[in-house]
């Protein structure tokens, strides 16, 4: 049983890569012992885990709540000689013990983590109360003994063998996995009561000494006598306050009668939970020769064109990134609330595109800021990574891989060329870890999109009648994720003289509940998507590429592949959410006309022109410019391309 002695309790770590769009942190107690207590720890039934490669990894002991200790031990028959200074210089040896850190702990968790190797880890948001620069630190200290109430919402599993770490969240577990989760949450909660969970700082430390307290009493009252007193006197009087109620909350929850039985519960439940993991995880992993085979998948652009769902919800999800990449302006940020952006059509069907990790979370104002920074960051590569798979998930909407090689490669980025002798032949040698990383952050983004459509949809006529029956159109509500990421494969190079961080590669993927509806008859929406689009650079070629995109939802749909339509400029312009310089108007004619003649060049469309003959004012132009209408030519595709695979 803890007792607050003034030093964290805890420490929270960060397991993934600064550049990971997903930051994941684990938690374990602290506690580094002296050598002088190795006979009192084999009583007390513990023992000496080797630390090698078969050793389960601390963090996973740690993470479901076992007791594990780290003892600090000294070999004074074991001499070690290091520089000292003297006189300023380290001209100096001295020979001093050597040292190593033991990992200890009970039999039967050593015996638990061998079946059950997994890190239990969460997301940073409420209730763990972190200042702002708290985030990019890799290891928190924490004043509260327990771990945070979101222990593991996601579970990084340790592959025997190979110890490639998979990660998995929550959400994809079964439900009583999730059950047991939620659980877990109340219980810690419960058992934290009236505590929460603060970061340990120095004025925990400085006020938790009772030799201290005299004096602090004296010196705040010498601050609040009057007269002049700085700025940071009454800073580190408030904080010292705010730091003593801190204290005086943790020595109140530890002092119930039943925490003891209480954490010996949660110890079961972290325990459950991290087999819950791991079992989801051999599932998935059942077949050991596609366990070690990196996963295939089709290249769906080998014809120069591709199938993708051109529904009202994907037209939406991207109108929604095009917005965010261009200011966010049509996004909002209600209080308490994941940030949202509405998209309704002239025919009145709408849908809600909601930004958050769980639409269960609990929305504090940090968590709003991160969310909302995410948001921001969208940019037109991710359309690009969207389209990417949709065309994969139009070929099976229930499982299929996504490489960033392939996504790389559909938008023509070249990869590294290496000849294995000066006279050899080039050869491929893999996409650059930068690029690769950019599809990965875009697929994390594109992993937390919630749709809430609400459209009207046409029933399935009964094929056995003999009449022919006007097919209903009822209205249909649905809340899903937009994709959900089932697995990720990682990987690590090797012999590159310094530790390499794994790196996503690829992701199983499946579609949410939304995209079915629409791959059957008769409501399949069906476009053609020309590969072209994607080659666009998204930030040099933006008007080009968003233009691309918007004829092939409003031209190609239901794989048709061809038509003429008029549309008013100005309108066009902010469906697409492309500047308009009000300034200087003729760059944004100039971007447009420009734009249109590259994609004509790239028979993208067969032609446009104004519908208007008229000449512009003279000056002032730029009101009636955007109120002309623009005719764009499509002609069909003759080609045919198979029908999507639907169960």
């Amino acid at each position: 049983m803890p007792t607050f002695r003034g030093l964290p309790q805890s420490v929270l770590s960060k397991i993934t890569t600064p550049d990971s769009q997903l930051a994941l942190w684990t938690w374990a107690a602290t506690g580094i012992q002296s050598d002088d207590t190795t006979d009192t720890l084999v009583a007390s039934g513990f023992e000496r885990a080797p630390i090698n490669d078969e050793q389960p990894p601390y963090l996973c002991l740690a993470s479901q709540g076992c007791d594990v200790l780290l003892i600090s031990s000294h070999d004074s028959s074991n001499l070690e000689r290091r520089k000292v200074k003297v006189d300023g210089q380290e001209n100096a040896f001295v020979e001093v013990p050597s040292s190593k850190t033991e990992l200890w702990a009970r039999p039967a968790d050593i015996q638990h983590v061998r079946h059950y190797p997994v890190i239990l880890a969460l997301q940073l948001v409420d209730p763990v109360n972190l200042g702002t620069m708290r985030q990019e630190e890799k290891t928190i200290p924490m004043l509260q003994f327990l771990p945070p109430a979101q222990i593991g919402s996601f579970g990084a599993v340790i592959s025997q063998g190979d110890m490639h770490i998979h990660i998995h969240p929550l959400l994809n577990l079964p439900s009583e996995a999730q059950q047991l989760q939620e659980r877990l949450h109340h219980a810690l909660e419960t058992l934290a009561s009236p505590s929460d969970w603060y970061p340990w700082t120095s004025f925990v430390g400085i006020v938790a000494g009772d030799p201290f307290a005299e004096a602090f009493d004296a010196y705040a009252w010498l601050v609040n006598q009057p007269g002049s007193t700085s700025d940071k006197d009454k800073y580190v009087i408030e904080q010292m306050e705010v730091a003593r109620k801190q204290i005086q909350q943790i020595q109140a929850a530890q002092a119930k009668l039943d925490w003891l039985t209480q954490w010996q519960e949660i110890q079961r439940m972290l325990k459950d939970l991290a087999a819950a993991y791991w079992t989801y995880h051999q599932e998935l992993t059942k077949d050991e020769a596609k366990k070690r085979a990196i996963p295939t998948t089709p290249n769906v652009f080998s014809s120069g064109q591709a199938l993708v769902s051109s529904t009202l919800t994907v037209q939406s999800v991207i109108a929604a990134q095009w917005d965010a990449a261009s200011g966010a302006e049509g996004w909002e940020r209600p209080e308490g609330h994941a940030p949202f952006f509405r998209h309704i059509t002239s025919s009145g069907n709408s849908t809600i595109v909601e930004y958050a990790y769980d639409r269960n979370a609990i929305f504090d104002d940090k968590t709003s800021e991160s969310f909302w920074k995410q948001v921001q960051s969208f940019n037109d590569r991710d359309v690009d990574v969207t389209m990417g798979l949709l065309a994969h998930l139009t070929i099976n909407p229930d499982d299929i891989w996504f490489f960033a090689s392939n996504m790389l490669d559909y938008r023509d980025v070249k990869p590294i060329m290496k000849k294995d002798t000066p006279s050899g032949r080039e050869r491929r040698a893999g996409h650059r870890q930068e690029d690769i990383m950019d599809i990965a952050q875009s697929v994390e983004r594109i992993s937390n999109i919630w749709v809430t459509l609400d459209q009207h949809i046409e029933e399935k006529q009964d094929d056995t009648s003999k009449r022919k029956k006007k097919r209903k159109r009822v209205q249909h509500t649905l809340t899903s994720r937009f994709i959900l990421i089932k697995e990720v494969y990682y990987q690590r190079e090797l012999d590159t003289g310094t530790s390499s961080p794994s790196l996503a590669i690829g992701w199983r993927v499946q579609a949410g509940t939304w995209l079915q509806t629409f791959l059957e008859s008769p409501n399949r929406h069906i476009a053609y998507l020309c590969q072209q689009a994607l080659k666009y650079d998204p930030f040099r070629e933006r008007w080009e590429k968003r233009l691309a995109y918007y004829f092939m939802f409003h031209i190609r749909m239901n794989a048709a592949g061809g038509g003429i339509f008029n549309r008013e400029i100005g309108k066009l312009l902010n469906e697409l959410s492309l500047d308009i310089d009000t300034r200087f108007p003729q760059r944004t004619r100039d971007h447009f006309e420009k734009a249109m003649n590259r994609l004509k060049k790239d028979m993208q469309i067969d032609d446009w022109q104004y519908v208007q003959d008229g000449k512009l004012p003279a000056k002032k132009w730029l009101e009636t410019w955007l109120n002309w209408r623009v005719k764009i030519i499509v002609a069909p595709r003759t080609r045919p391309i198979a029908a999507a695979k639907s169960k």
